[in-house]
């Protein structure tokens, strides 16, 4: 299905976003053009089916108007993350406290998330 799409930039699987609703409509009519062109029949489940939304989380990620972001929710998960370490000798000093917080900023940088 990816060849069939391959020129359409904005479009995840089969999800289609833009920054204005007029390209939206553009670009699902052409998603959906090209389906056809190559004999792919869709078996749409309504339940599954979001069209004309200002905001879809997908994939761990938010896809609005502006283009794809990293889900808050995931940021917040990460960057809140408690230390686990139950019932074992451990000592928390600075240098653990540093790397820690290293490795949540680097997680949460967008070309991860």
């Amino acid at each position: 299905m990816s060849q069939v799409l391959d020129s359409l930039s904005g479009v995840v699987c089969i999800l289609v976003y833009n920054a204005t609703e007029h390209e939206h409509d553009s670009w699902l009519t052409a998603v959906l053009q090209r389906l056809q062109d190559a004999g792919v029949t869709l078996k749409l489940n309504a339940d599954k089916c979001q069209f004309s939304e200002e905001c879809v989380t997908f994939l761990g990620h938010v896809v609005d108007r502006h283009g794809v972001h990293a889900d808050p929710e995931k940021i917040r998960a990460i960057s809140e993350m408690p230390v686990l370490c139950k019932d074992q000798s451990w000592q928390w000093r600075a240098e653990e406290e540093h790397a820690f917080n290293d490795v949540k900023r680097l997680l949460v940088a967008p070309g991860v998330l």
